[in-house]
């Protein structure tokens, strides 16, 4: 069909084509290889503890592993660069098995520089279990800012009772920053408004 800018029709016919677009899935903001795919972990940056596996994997093929297996009590994963633009964000993050548990903890952190801007911590005893479990944390961001994100498994265990370290074995993957953009119609409406223009042409 031709589109003629004079023509009622030609614009209908526009907005029916637009509707019918398929929608891409939104990149996370900000964070690089957040589902370990690529063939090195960086720019992600773990200590021992912390291990790029293909054994388990929540999409793609990778997962990071948070294991206490090799004796270290404490194990962190961090992305050291990671510029947000004002606005809000939720961030994502998928896991499956045994996080730390009685007094011991799983953190969540954000840093500017070495100041912690937000931190979340999973409640002591926290258990993804067998199957992956989606979390998610508001972060608000007032103004351009570069942040370093941080998973850390600390299993020190209480300092007066001493053989409380507690073992963990863990996975992590699938982790964005999504921007929060309002109410978007969903897919389907709109393919259904689109067939509609285009059966009203």
């Amino acid at each position: 069909m031709k589109f003629d800018v004079r023509s009622p029709r030609s614009w209908v016919a526009a907005l029916a084509m637009a509707t019918l677009i398929p929608f891409a899935a939104p990149a996370s903001a900000g964070l690089t290889n957040g589902g370990f795919e690529e063939t090195a972990l960086s720019p992600w940056e773990a200590s021992v503890g912390a291990s790029l596996v293909n054994t388990e994997h929540f999409l793609g093929s990778n997962s990071i592993r948070f294991s206490s297996v090799d004796g270290s009590n404490y194990a962190y994963l961090t992305q050291p660069s990671i510029v947000l633009q004002s606005g809000s964000y939720d961030l994502k993050y998928y896991l499956k098995g045994t996080v730390p548990q009685a007094q011991d903890e799983f953190l969540v952190g954000l840093f500017v520089g070495s100041t912690v801007f937000d931190s979340f911590a999973l409640g002591t005893g926290s258990v993804a279990g067998n199957d992956w479990t989606l979390y998610s944390h508001a972060v608000n961001v007032q103004a351009e800012t570069t942040f370093r994100l941080s998973f850390t498994a600390d299993t020190a265990g209480d300092p007066n009772f001493p053989g409380t370290e507690a073992s963990f074995n863990f996975y992590l993957d699938e982790v964005s920053f999504n921007r929060q953009t309002g109410t978007v119609p969903e897919p389907g409406s709109l393919l259904l408004l689109g067939i509609g223009l285009l059966g009203a042409l």
